[in-house]
């Protein structure tokens, strides 16, 4: 949703960042694959090959960019995270390490949080009033977002 605001090369390194947080739990299930699979298109990077970078080689080299980019990429991973509607330990242990590393405090994470499962709510919510079927709200978002870019 956010993503369109950074260059190519942070583009690339949000999506190191979401595969790792996808596969930190040795679970990436349908809902998060199909949210990531929508972030490669909303980036223009489709054909992108995860080039498997330490994940703190990654926040470290982000660091430096501005906060407001800093919180598009935690907000975009938060709503891959939440996707599934389940936060797990191994999750919230990678996104302290983005928060100590970017210098984001427990409350401004857990707001965060609170705005990507509102967000969440709202999507699923639109959705259901929108269409008689209930599919999952990552497919929703993936379409939205291929709509958005034409």
């Amino acid at each position: 949703m956010f993503l369109s605001s950074l260059n190519v090369e942070e583009k690339k390194n949000f999506l190191e960042l979401a595969d790792h947080i996808i596969k930190c739990d040795d679970k990436a299930n349908a809902e998060e694959t199909e949210t990531f699979d929508s972030y490669k298109h909303e980036c223009d990077l489709i054909d992108y090959d995860i080039r498997n970078k330490s994940f703190d080689d990654v926040i470290n080299e982000m660091k430096g960019l501005k906060k407001e980019k800093l919180r598009i990429i935690i907000l975009e991973l938060m709503l891959i995270i939440l996707s599934d509607d389940n936060y797990v330990q191994d999750e919230k242990d990678h996104m302290d390490r983005i928060a100590n590393g970017w210098g984001f405090s427990e409350s401004q994470m857990r707001r965060f949080e609170r705005w990507a499962r509102d967000f969440i709510d709202v999507i699923e919510d639109g959705y259901k009033l929108i269409t008689p079927k209930n599919r999952e709200w990552a497919r929703f978002l993936y379409d939205w977002k291929s709509d958005c870019k034409s």
